[in-house]
């Protein structure tokens, strides 16, 4: 690959990885090459900012790419993103996208009359624009870069974002039934997109990537609910681990991102889950970073109950040494970026 050497070790590692055999805990790491000039940064909102010309952003990903040393098990991976949960956009047409903040909102208050018309349809701007910048990218790709799928949503985050998550909140104890009655069709919309993005991009490399920045030989995807966080342990054992369970089953390696203290109630349920994988540990705002120790407890839970742990959020990139020190198992992959390349190989050689 042009812009990452070692590429089929990388492939090893990670398949090794992905069947937790890893002899040894694998990082990724990023930073600026040594002696690249000043360039202008690639943030992940490029196909937004550029909607009206997508190839400009594939364009400012690739010169990023040429000038990024990417170590270890990592490598370039051009995400799809249009936001946090694609897939209400996709189904809804409904995006407001603020240039000047970098964000993107999907949220609605819509009548359950109006929900429950709703569709996949193809003609859907938004679902049309992302297999549009899928094709794209996927021409662009070969030998220099992966195509990731972006983040998709969680079933309920989808849901969340027709009706509204506080209007949603409430119909749990008024509307029980009727939100389970929409589980059906929203989930198999979201693998309808998933798998046709997969069929547009995955062949480039005979394998899938997606927005945590991951490569597998096989299907993969951090299953998520950021919707859990606002609710009980009954109420997630009723509403949303049943969806979960679901996709987990139709997918070879799911993952699932588990964002916050507030999904922690719900962590043991999500362990018990055979087919999941692995868990994604992100702490959240204003919370400590990764390598904080007071998140050692749930590092060794999910690392006991045999699961994967990714960990992905670190202030300093060199306090991944002592993480590593004390989770030395294969079963563990963290990323990080350094402000050098000779700083991310000093590191890399520290962990090897």
């Amino acid at each position: 690959m042009l812009f990452k050497s070692e590429w089929e070790a990388t492939k090893t590692l990670m398949t090794q990885w992905w069947a937790g055999n890893a002899s040894r805990p694998l990082l990724q790491v990023t930073a600026p090459r040594d002696g690249a000039p000043a360039i202008r940064p690639y943030t992940a909102w490029e196909f937004l900012h550029y909607r009206d010309n997508p190839q400009e952003a594939i364009t400012i990903f690739v010169n990023w790419a040429a000038h990024t040393f990417f170590g270890g098990v990592a490598y370039p991976h051009l995400r799809l993103n249009i936001g946090p949960v694609a897939l209400a956009a996709q189904i809804s047409g409904y995006l407001s996208y603020d240039a000047a903040t970098q964000t993107a909102w999907f949220e609605q208050e819509l009548e359950w009359e109006a929900i429950e018309q709703m569709a996949l349809k193809e003609e859907n701007s938004w679902w049309a624009y992302t297999r549009e910048i899928a094709a794209l990218a996927a021409s662009a790709a070969p030998s220099k870069f992966i195509v990731s799928t972006a983040s998709l949503g969680g079933i309920h985050d989808v849901l969340a974002s027709f009706r509204g998550t506080q209007t949603l909140l409430m119909d749990m104890f008024t509307d029980a039934e009727r939100i389970e009655a929409q589980h059906g069709w929203i989930e198999d919309a979201w693998h309808t997109v998933y798998d046709t993005i997969n069929e547009l991009t995955h062949w480039q490399e005979q394998g899938t990537s997606a927005w945590m920045g991951l490569w597998c030989a096989e299907q993969w995807y951090p299953l998520q609910s950021d919707y859990c966080a606002m609710i009980s342990p009954r109420d997630f054992e009723r509403f949303v681990l049943p969806s979960l369970q679901r996709q987990a089953e139709k997918i070879t390696y799911p993952l699932f991102h588990l964002d916050g203290p507030g999904q922690l109630p719900h962590l043991d349920m999500m362990l018990a889950m055979p087919k999941l994988c692995g868990i994604q540990w992100v702490p959240g705002a204003g919370n400590p970073p990764c390598e904080d120790p007071s998140y050692y407890p749930v590092y060794e839970k999910i690392l006991e109950a045999d699961k994967l742990l990714v960990l992905q959020s670190f202030d300093d990139p060199n306090s991944v040494r002592q993480v590593f020190h004390d989770f030395p198992s294969g079963r563990v992959l963290a990323t990080v970026n350094c402000t050098s390349e000779s700083s991310a190989r000093e590191l890399l050689s520290a962990v090897s």
